[in-house]
């Protein structure tokens, strides 16, 4: 779901621009108005997202991206190789402005997941009442509508180290409204790039996350590595991912071809 799992987070490190100081500085650091692009294709040996597996088999992550200036629209998927999970997200998000601190972000995700991909993309529905035999989400108890979930998302990243923070709320088509909230560190040494993160849930989130109430869903490490080349470049990553509220651990592994311009 979007890029906020690690194989996410690695494309969020991949936005990293240092600035031309003397001292390190992370973070996007946004100038005049410019065009850049770019894409990626991952193979993943499973999908997990913010601490939920979504899919155990092998699954294709496509995902591709523009931006002009301070604003940035893309899409991101995660399609199984044996067809039994399809997913494909869209995200725009703008850079709201610079601080001696860091970076303040506000980003859309709109995730789209569907058994029948493809032909129910514009079925927008939201929250509605529920079927007989149908579980029910929320109080007052719902249902989900169509098959897109929205958010929104506010980030900040961090100028003087590889951190940053994340908080997200679902505002359509989640009968509980979940709340998520994330921390990330993700140093660099020697040429790999380390990612650890914490995440949890701040309300009851069964449907979303698993969880009956504010918990901790997500605690992940993970370490990755790009080769360089022209004109398309490999990254590889591997992660471990533990969910202590429903007390499950997962292993990934990645590897893909990325460009940017």
């Amino acid at each position: 779901m979007h890029r906020w799992h690690l194989g996410a987070l690695l494309l969020v490190v991949s936005l990293v621009r240092p600035a031309a100081t003397n001292a390190q500085v992370y973070g996007p650091v946004r100038q005049a108005p410019e065009i850049s692009y770019g894409f990626s294709l991952d193979l993943a040996s499973r999908y997990v997202w913010r601490g939920i597996k979504l899919s155990d088999e092998t699954s294709l992550q496509p995902s591709a991206w523009i931006s002009l200036g301070d604003l940035e629209i893309g899409t991101w998927g995660s399609h199984s190789l044996d067809d039994g999970y399809r997913e494909q997200d869209f995200w725009a998000t703008l850079y709201l402005g610079s601080t001696p601190a860091g970076v303040l972000a506000l980003t859309v995700n709109d995730y789209y997941i569907s058994s029948d991909f493809g032909s129910d993309l514009f079925d927008f529905e939201g929250v509605r009442a529920c079927e007989p035999g149908e579980p029910a989400y929320g109080r007052p108890p719902r249902c989900r509508g169509g098959p897109h979930t929205t958010e929104v998302v506010a980030s900040f990243t961090s100028r003087r180290t590889p951190f940053d923070v994340l908080v997200a709320y679902n505002f359509h088509n989640d009968p509980e409204g979940a709340v998520y909230a994330q921390a990330s560190y993700r140093p660099s040494v020697l040429g790999f790039d380390f990612a650890f993160t914490g995440g949890g849930t701040l309300n009851e989130s069964r449907l979303r996350y698993q969880a009956d109430g504010a918990s901790l869903t997500n605690l992940a490490a993970g370490v990755g590595r790009t080769i360089v080349g022209a004109p398309l470049d490999i990254p590889l990553a591997v992660e471990i991912v533990h969910n202590p509220e429903i007390g499950e651990t997962y292993y990934v592994a990645r590897a893909g071809v990325a460009l940017q311009r």
